[in-house]
């Protein structure tokens, strides 16, 4: 009778000693760790979870490992088995180890798993873990072309499901990600995409990734992308508008171009007079040459460019695009503009000269005046030829008629005088301008 009374006292002692043991399973190498939020809590009591992110730096996948061990109690028998998302059970053989102290399982997968612990006779217990291999991947992938940047390579974000092991329902933890994009020299895109299209940048361009989730995993990556797009532009100096006959020169302000062809088109109406469609072509990145645009006219500049040279399966490639700016030099209509119609020629050095204003003289190349009385005497003649007044320097020089015979002669009456121009264009059009004028000669 004694010795039954200290059996059962030891067997009391054991299973007391049980429940404060310090039993549980844990992960030392897991990345985060949170605990389950069964439905039927009061029942299950918490379980662990462990997350293990994937893959590595080094781009190897990562698989899981659990330890289980009663601390004081060492020869344990443990036994893991894995949930079947199936039956609702425990029912996937995993491990069994007889008399350790502690028991480790790896290469686990996502999912949950079991450990019964027993010493054959008076230990007996169970406990659980979930384990979810949080995959999230960023590495940078691209597809450059000529029109678009492509940026990918982020692959994560998936939620993890557990079970309430009394009614088997299903409890989801949503992931969610964290994208931000960054780039040096800095682009405009949005920041918030794990998939981004932006428009192709004109010089070498390195991006940076950061990506968050839910699990607290954060991973970073960066690539250095070589601009291959390629983008056409220019502009005339000094200016697009001008009188004939117009000189002027081409600034090239193309982005990430390497070889280049201009086209200068003649006006469409010269063209019409039989003129050939093109003024000047060139190769250089600026025309060497000045384009002289003789004619009045609206004339097309088309510039084509190709970018560096890149490869596609070995095959060498350029982007090209071409930039044409219709009527974009426009050369002034032939014309005489307004003359005075009065001068008094009396030496005070106000109005003393008839003289057309040299801004009133456009895109002529020739012109011959002629001043005649009302009794149509020829009193004064003034013959204009572009060659000889080149930029109208030398026309500045003229004065203009001074009211004297000839210009040279004898003072010319006053009165009504009448003048009649005959000009040629720079288009190699005639026409003829006519009108009167008074010379008044007041006392000085």
């Amino acid at each position: 009778m004694r010795i039954s009374k200290i059996i059962l006292l030891f067997i009391l002692v054991q299973l007391i000693t049980i429940n404060l043991t310090k039993a549980q399973i844990t992960s030392p190498k897991a990345d985060y760790s949170d605990t389950t939020k069964y439905i039927n809590v009061d029942s299950l009591g918490i379980d662990s979870i462990f997350v293990f992110y994937s893959p590595k730096g080094n781009g190897w996948p990562v698989s899981g490992s659990l330890t289980a061990k009663l601390d004081t109690i060492k020869g344990l028998n443990y036994t893991w088995k894995k949930f079947n998302s199936t039956t609702y059970k425990f029912d996937i053989d995993i491990k069994t180890e007889l008399g350790v102290d502690s028991s480790i399982v790896d290469d686990l997968e996502s999912g949950g798993y079991r450990v019964q612990i027993t010493n054959g006779t008076t230990i007996d217990t169970s406990f659980v873990a979930w384990l979810y291999i949080n995959h999230l991947k960023v590495k940078i992938e691209y597809l450059s072309t000529c029109d678009n940047l492509e940026l990918s390579g982020i692959s994560g974000g998936f939620p993890f499901s557990y079970y309430d092991l009394l009614d088997s329902t299903k409890i989801t933890i949503k992931n969610g990600l964290k994208v931000e994009w960054t780039s040096d020299p800095e682009m405009e895109f949005d920041t918030n995409l794990d998939h981004v299209y932006t428009t192709p940048s004109y010089e070498n361009e390195q991006f940076f990734v950061t990506v968050s989730d839910s699990f607290n995993c954060v991973k970073k990556d960066s690539t250095y992308i070589l601009a291959i797009a390629v983008k056409p532009d220019f502009k005339v100096l000094p200016d697009s508008t001008g009188e004939a006959p117009y000189n002027v020169q081409f600034e090239n302000n193309s982005l990430n171009a390497e070889k280049y062809h201009w086209v200068f088109f003649n006006d469409e109406y010269n063209i019409r007079d039989e003129n050939d469609s093109l003024i000047d072509v060139s190769d250089f990145e600026i025309p060497v040459d000045s384009i002289l645009y003789e004619r009045p006219g609206a004339y097309d500049v088309k510039l084509v460019v190709e970018g560096p040279a890149y490869y596609e399966q070995s095959i060498e490639k350029r982007c090209i695009d071409s930039l044409t700016k219709e009527k974009y030099i426009n050369v002034d209509t032939s014309y005489i503009g307004e003359l005075p119609n009065v001068f008094t020629p009396n030496g005070d050095n106000i109005n003393d000269y008839f003289k057309i204003k040299a801004d009133e003289i456009v895109s002529i190349k020739t012109f011959d005046m002629v001043i005649i009385s009302r009794w149509g005497r020829k009193v004064y003649q003034y013959k204009y030829n572009y060659k000889d007044c080149y930029n109208k320097s030398d026309y500045n020089k003229w004065e203009g008629w001074n009211g004297k015979i000839n210009g040279d002669g004898g003072e010319a009456s006053p009165g009504l005088y009448f003048y009649i121009i005959n000009a040629r264009g720079w288009n190699d059009k005639n026409f003829t301008k006519k009108g009167q004028l008074y010379l008044f000669r007041e006392k000085k």
